[in-house]
């Protein structure tokens, strides 16, 4: 009677054990390109200000705005926060319900699985929504880290002229 119930016992654990998911990005798909990383920005006074981030350095930011397109620089003083996106967020939504489905071929195991299945996918659509980026006056990235996110990271050359520069192609 127990081996009868050992082999379907270790099909169970070996089809429900952990894997390296397929779906991560390698390091050499993440988004490397010429221009700089999409900020948010919310200035202490005034509305919310978005764009390309050009420069960075330990006092200020320079911002490439849009729709307008025009250059701002911000000294650090006055900002009150930021998120920074450097590439495009993952978008798993569809395995919520569809791994809900599969749930139905569990059988009676399917109360049991249901309630997890339903955890574990949330979980990581919301992680995937939030993927590529990071918020914060000092939270999670320091103001002197935006450097490596700015179309020019050692700080915009001598002679550029900042009417000059071109919002990224969309």
């Amino acid at each position: 009677m127990s081996t009868r119930l050992l082999f379907p016992s270790l099909l169970l654990i070996f089809l429900g054990a952990c894997g390296f998911p397929k779906y991560l990005p390698s390091t050499d798909q993440i988004d490397v390109h010429q221009y700089g990383s999409y900020i948010k920005l919310q200035p202490k006074q005034g509305a919310l200000i978005k764009g390309e981030l050009i420069a960075a350095s330990d006092s200020s930011l320079v911002l490439l705005t849009e729709p307008a397109g025009e250059c701002l620089t911000i000294h650090q003083s006055a900002i009150r926060q930021y998120r920074i996106q450097y590439a495009q967020p993952k978008r798993y939504g569809w395995s919520i319900p569809v791994y809900t489905l599969f749930t139905l071929a569990h059988g009676y195991y399917g109360a049991f699985t249901l309630p997890l299945n339903l955890l574990v996918t949330t979980a990581v659509t919301i992680g995937g929504i939030n993927s590529f980026s990071y918020e914060g006056k000092g939270k999670t990235l320091t103001f002197s880290g935006l450097d490596k996110f700015a179309r020019f990271p050692q700080g915009i050359p001598r002679g550029l002229k900042l009417a000059n520069l071109k919002p990224a192609p969309k």
